[in-house]
């Protein structure tokens, strides 16, 4: 590593995240091992009466010990090897935006209040995307049990709305920077509880709300709401052009979610506090047709960047871009190319880390063989949840044979 600042993520001095279900874990990026447990058992909200106690427990402290000693914990393993073969990951935005200076490298075990809380808010969501699970989405618990699938979902908490909405606002307490995710935060009536808290408090003032959103959706009560905040962002998520989002993002329609981006950047060109980006999940389905996302990104181009945050699907594996055949691979490869020479972007002087990404992701994906079962698996699971939405997979055409 370049240096003891490299080495370091600074989430673990700063910031907590709760599941679906409410599990307590180090990170929404990092693997399973990232829950945070107490006598080896692991910890809930349901069970943090008042202040959050677990954030210098052992657990915590023994990930910033492993840090310090320029050790990578095993629930960041992933982030670091994005970083290393693609060039970038959540381990650099953090680094950039917590690092600005040498005073805030941490130094200590021991860490202050909590100043970044991310909150999935359980699993409703009114989507049923190709890639994702009952986890996140209740809609596809029906959906995987017709195709055979195990449920993955975190049981529901066994305290009431009212506990889990105090359990939240005492998390929150000290908190700067509050990340909304899902399902679908929008959907959330919890979540709008604790923004009007948050304004009721005069916390707003010094906070900023980052969402996950497939903005779908998009209440006029929280936008007026946005107002009362330091800043609002939002990460839009987008897989595709119309046809294909549509696809995956099942029963996503693109013409309402246009409409809302419209009415998002209207606010964003005459409030300069309110913000947008997109992020696509690149997979599969979709990575044959990574330039025509771009260019459809391009229809808000005076307010947002139209190159989207990629992030790389590693589960399920048989909808991972590792399944592809490579005479896709490499025709989506030469479009890419195509549209770098057509946009001017020199990938050997860019420095958006998310055209290196791809890239670099490109070469990784040519260089990895297919493995048999997910090919298979692939096209089993896509088969049968074409017949039970009345859909058919046949974006790849010829080039699928």
């Amino acid at each position: 590593m370049k240096s003891f600042k490299d080495a370091i993520c600074p989430l673990p001095w700063i910031h907590t995240s709760i599941s679906p279900g409410g599990q307590i874990r180090l990170c929404c990026h990092a693997d399973t091992d990232s829950l945070i447990k107490e006598n080896h058992t692991a910890l809930n909200i349901k069970n943090m009466n008042q202040k959050p106690f677990f954030f210098n427990n052992q657990f915590y402290q023994d990930i910033r010990s492993k840090f310090l000693s320029r050790e990578i914990p095993t629930p960041c393993t992933d982030c670091f090897k994005d970083r290393t073969y693609l060039g970038s990951s959540p381990l650099s935005q953090y680094q950039k935006e917590y690092f600005y200076n040498e005073q805030q490298i941490p130094k200590d075990i021991i860490a202050d209040e909590i100043q970044y809380v991310d909150i999935s808010l359980g699993n409703e969501c009114n989507l049923e995307c190709r890639m994702c699970s009952p986890l996140y989405s209740k809609r596809l618990k029906n959906t995987w049990k017709e195709l055979g699938l195990a449920d993955n979902s975190e049981p529901k908490l066994t305290i009431s709305t009212n506990e889990t909405f105090e359990r939240y606002k005492e998390l929150t307490k000290h908190a700067i920077e509050v990340h909304f995710q899902g399902g679908e935060p929008l959907l959330s009536k919890i979540h709008m509880s604790l923004v009007e808290s948050f304004i009721s408090s005069g916390q707003a003032k010094e906070m900023t709300l980052i969402y996950t959103t497939n903005l779908t959706i998009l209440p006029q009560k929280i936008c007026s709401l946005w107002k009362g905040f330091k800043k609002v962002h939002l990460n839009i998520s987008i897989d595709g052009d119309a046809k294909l989002n549509d696809y995956i993002r099942y029963p996503s329609n693109f013409s309402q979610l246009t409409k809302n981006i419209d009415r998002l950047a209207k606010m964003s060109r005459s409030d300069s506090t309110i913000s947008a980006s997109f992020t696509t999940t690149l997979q599969a389905y979709n990575i044959l047709f990574i330039t025509e996302l771009f260019t459809t990104l391009e229809s808000w181009s005076d307010v947002y960047s139209p190159t989207p945050q990629v992030n790389i699907l590693r589960h399920p594996h048989f909808l991972s871009a590792k399944v592809v055949p490579k005479n896709i691979i490499i025709k989506a490869k030469k479009k890419f190319l195509l549209f770098c020479i057509e946009r001017k972007i020199d990938l050997k002087k860019e420095v958006n880390t998310e055209f290196l990404k791809l890239e670099k992701f490109f070469h990784l994906l040519l260089d990895t063989p297919i493995k048999g079962d997910d090919y298979i698996n692939f096209w089993n699971y896509t088969k049968k949840l074409d017949l039970l939405r009345g859909e058919q997979f046949d974006f790849w055409g010829k080039d699928a044979n």
